[in-house]
Order: C-alpha cells, then structure tokens, then sequence
C-alpha cells in the first residue's frame, strides 16, 4: 500500500510541477510581448484597453501670434458678411439646445443667447481659419455654419457656410 500511495505522491507532485513551470512560461510570455509593446496583462481581460492618443496625423497647434490683442471695434466694411467657406473641417457631433431646428442665419439676424454657452463657441478659431473677433463677439457654431456674433446683442455680423461637416 505504501508503495502506491508513494506512487500517487509523485504523479501528483509532477503534475504540481509543471503546472507550476506552464504558469512561469506563460507570465514570462506576458512580460515579453509587454516589452515588444504588448499590453500588460488585467484581470479578467486578455489584454488592457488602448489609450487613445487622438488622430495619428494631429499635432497641437499654438494659437497664432496676436491672438489674445483684440481689435476694440468691429469694422463693418471689413467683413463680407455671408460667404462659403474655402475649406470645410471635420469636428464633433453638433447638437442644437432642445427644441431648435436647424435653420440658415444671415448678418442681420439675431442669435438667440442659448447658443452663446461655451460648448457651441469656436474658442480656438484660428485653428478653422477664422479672423479674431473683436471684444464683445465670438464666433459661434450653428450646425455646418460659423457665425460672428455679437455678444451684448446677439446680431449676426458674418456667416461662413459650410465650415464644418
């Protein structure tokens, strides 16, 4: 009987052994693609979520010289008030305050306030090609559309159509 029972120890103890040995290959393994760039490994997941770190080709870009020097008023002949754009640039989802429709602004008109919060102001619209606005205006986007506004009264002072897609 003690031959068998001595015999069942060692199978058990080979078994525990490569068990043991598969366990420190397969983490071994997990170390190595790790350091080839692989993903450390998480719990319950083979491999750990890619961070994103935003479209390959986007590179920061410094707003351009003089733009925080505003102009102190606007100069009506300056601007040619409604016009299509050159180029048309891809951004987020556009989504109007509940209950607006999306409708076609002209200079003249008036923007309600509700679109004057910040997630539908153009803050960096340099980066769209868009003249700094004087103090008191901002530019505003309204579905595909940049809209010069200003600010105390809410009138349209140019439109750029089709700016955004």
């Amino acid at each position: 009987m003690t031959g068998n029972r001595n015999s069942t120890t060692k199978a058990w103890a080979v078994l525990l052994l490569a068990g043991t040995l598969s366990a420190a290959t397969a983490v071994a393994a997990q170390e190595h693609e790790h350091e080839r760039g692989g993903h450390p490994p998480v719990a319950g997941r083979a491999h750990a979520p890619e961070a994103f770190h935003g479209p390959r080709a986007y590179h920061p870009i410094s707003p351009p010289a003089g733009w925080d020097r505003r102009p102190e008023r606007i100069d009506p002949g300056h601007f040619n008030h409604n016009f299509r754009a050159h180029r048309r640039y891809v951004i987020g989802p556009y989504l109007p305050p509940r209950g607006w429709v999306e409708r076609t602004w002209y200079f003249g008109d008036l923007l309600p306030a509700a679109f004057f919060a910040p997630e539908y102001r153009l803050a960096d619209y340099w980066l769209f090609d868009l003249e700094t606005p004087p103090v008191g205006y901002e530019w505003v986007r309204y579905g595909h559309d940049a809209l010069l506004v200003n600010l105390a009264t809410g009138r349209v002072e140019q439109t750029v159509y089709g700016l955004f897609f």
